[in-house]
């Protein structure tokens, strides 16, 4: 009976931790109590992935990136679901990659989360953004026929002053036997940049593809010659760092190239 009883005060304790000593949000700072059902955030993904980490407000604060997505760049447009084609910019500039999909819209929850996981190196947030990433891929694997997953890399002068490649960090703690399932294989370095570059931030376009361009080598021709590759980066923006990784692995002999991102820009 006593037994029973230090059990029953203990489950008392556990429940009342939370209400006495509540969480702070990763992204606002604010004090939260993990109450929130998924169903009421924007991104039900992105809420599940996040939830012990962010307050309601946060998560509600999200959307999925939903039908209908350019077919080429996956830039969302208005119409019906069913009416995917190619945006006018991927008609008058077409893209060399095959697919680029994103998993959400680059604000509200996902942008903060992103910018505290990249600018602050809060790496539970990376961690749980990358299981995010997974559920994403896991829904469109079956539309996507890959055999190797390489991140875009970081010069060495950048690995240095951040201390982590944010892509690969986005991927390596995928279950690899669910990975293996999918026939897909995770590479850390098919790529490495050549020389440094500057920041993508705040430049026009035709500046961020000079910026990028000849910045990234192969390391090793023979692991990608004939295979389909998805790339993976944490933000799609104009798409000129997956364009100029994508004309790298078909230079090399890749068969095919997808991109994959947490977040497209509008």
């Amino acid at each position: 009976m006593a037994a029973a009883g230090c059990r029953l005060i203990a489950g008392c304790g556990r429940s009342a931790v939370p209400l006495l000593f509540p969480d702070r949000c990763r992204l606002c700072g604010r004090f939260f109590h993990r109450q929130v059902p998924a169903a009421r955030c924007g991104d039900p993904l992105l809420a599940e992935a996040l939830a012990p980490l962010a307050c309601p407000a946060c998560l509600a604060a999200s959307s999925p990136l939903g039908a209908p997505l350019c077919t080429r760049c996956g830039r969302a447009f208005a119409g019906p679901e069913d009416s995917g084609h190619l945006c006018d910019a991927c008609t008058r500039t077409p893209l060399p990659f095959r697919h680029a999909r994103a998993a959400g819209h680059y604000r509200g929850a996902l942008m903060r989360a992103i910018h505290v996981f990249k600018y602050r190196g809060r790496m539970e947030v990376g961690r749980a953004l990358g299981g995010y990433l997974f559920r994403f891929f896991a829904a469109l694997s079956q539309r996507l026929e890959v055999d190797l997953l390489t991140p875009v890399p970081l010069h060495a002068h950048r690995m240095r002053s951040r201390g982590f490649n944010q892509a690969w960090y986005l991927v390596r703690h995928w279950p690899r036997h669910q990975v293996g399932g999918m026939g897909l294989t995770l590479c850390r370095d098919l790529l490495c940049r050549t020389r440094p570059t500057r920041s993508q931030v705040g430049l026009a376009p035709a500046q961020r593809k000079a910026n990028i361009r000849n910045a990234f080598a192969v390391t090793a021709p023979q692991r990608v010659a004939g295979k389909n590759i998805l790339l993976v980066d944490d933000v799609f923006t104009t798409g000129a760092t997956a364009a100029e990784c994508t004309r790298t692995l078909l230079d090399a002999g890749a068969a095919a190239v997808d991109v994959l991102t947490l977040a497209r820009t509008p």
